[in-house]
């Protein structure tokens, strides 16, 4: 459960549930994190948002060193209401990559530059739609 106050409307508040997906892979590790939001509708529970991708860890490397991985991570926030007096949700995002490689004597990792990006989601009369590529597949 996602305790964050989620607050669509002045008197519409949603809650999160979160997945966990792990891999098993040693030489391919691989973890993601998968949010959903839901409002009370009458007496039934609707989904406004549907597996949003909140984190993503995955890597590929030889068991010793040589590999590369990557981190993505996403958080939400709520933004100025729209003229259907719903909130826009902001979605920030961080991606870092790594690259480890064996040197003659050491394992040496390098860590490219971060990215941050911003995506807004509008409320659509039913839901918030998640684009394809933040969406957990």
């Amino acid at each position: 459960m996602d305790t964050a106050r989620y607050q669509l409307t002045a008197q519409l508040r949603a809650f999160g549930v979160g997945v966990t997906y792990e891999g098993a892979s040693r030489v391919n590790p691989y973890e993601a994190q998968a949010l959903s939001l839901y409002v009370l509708d009458g007496h039934t529970l609707r989904r406004v948002v549907d597996d949003l991708a909140v984190e993503n860890n995955s890597g590929e490397w030889d068991g010793n060193c040589a590999g590369t991985f990557s981190a993505t991570t996403r958080t939400l926030a709520i933004g100025p209401t729209n003229s259907a007096g719903y909130a826009t949700l902001r979605v920030g995002e961080t991606s870092k990559e790594s690259v480890s490689k064996q040197t003659s004597k050491d394992c040496v990792s390098t860590d490219r530059p971060s990215k941050h990006s911003t995506t807004t989601l509008e409320y659509d009369g039913t839901a918030y739609r998640v684009p394809k590529a933040l969406h957990y597949e």
